[in-house]
């Protein structure tokens, strides 16, 4: 039983991952630093209602509800244990987080806006999240965070030049 549930996982985060890293027709790639001192271009651009004061919570599934009223400009700056044990799953989420609102922003930012990539990118988040929470098992939002970090990295960021 025990197998088949770690195969059932591990092929969910494959899946994910693998949606999660689809191009689309995004042409931005910043880093969470240049939205954390940028906060103007935390955007769902025409895509979804989504700017730097929309509490986490609305679109994401969380480990609690500290993370969950987190605004999505302080999902990108707060300490890993912000909301619970640096090592646990908050702090996955965290780390998690810090880069998909990074990832949904670019997208926003694309031109034209990659809507096509954030709504499967916040579904794939929260199916991470969930199956996190049912193993106990932060290693699958931290592999999750580091996919998205390198696509995240991948070019230029052009946004406002």
């Amino acid at each position: 039983m025990k197998k088949k549930a770690v195969l059932t996982c591990v092929t969910l985060l494959v899946v994910i991952a693998t949606s999660l890293l689809a191009f689309a027709n995004l042409t931005q790639f910043c880093t969470p630093g240049f939205f954390k001192n940028h906060p103007q271009f935390i955007t769902g651009a025409s895509c979804i209602k989504l700017d730097q004061n929309t509490l986490v919570g609305t679109y994401f599934h969380t480990v609690n509800s500290c993370i969950g009223n987190l605004t999505m400009l302080q999902a990108l700056s707060v300490p890993t244990g912000q909301c619970g044990d640096a090592s646990g799953l908050a702090g996955g989420e965290v780390i998690l987080l810090r880069q998909v609102v990074s990832r949904v922003s670019n997208a926003a930012n694309s031109d034209p806006p990659a809507c096509n990539v954030i709504v499967p990118t916040i579904n794939g988040v929260n199916s991470i999240v969930d199956q996190s929470i049912a193993l106990n098992d932060r290693s699958l939002m931290i592999s999750a965070a580091q996919k998205v970090a390198a696509q995240n990295n991948d070019s230029v960021c052009t946004i406002g030049q």
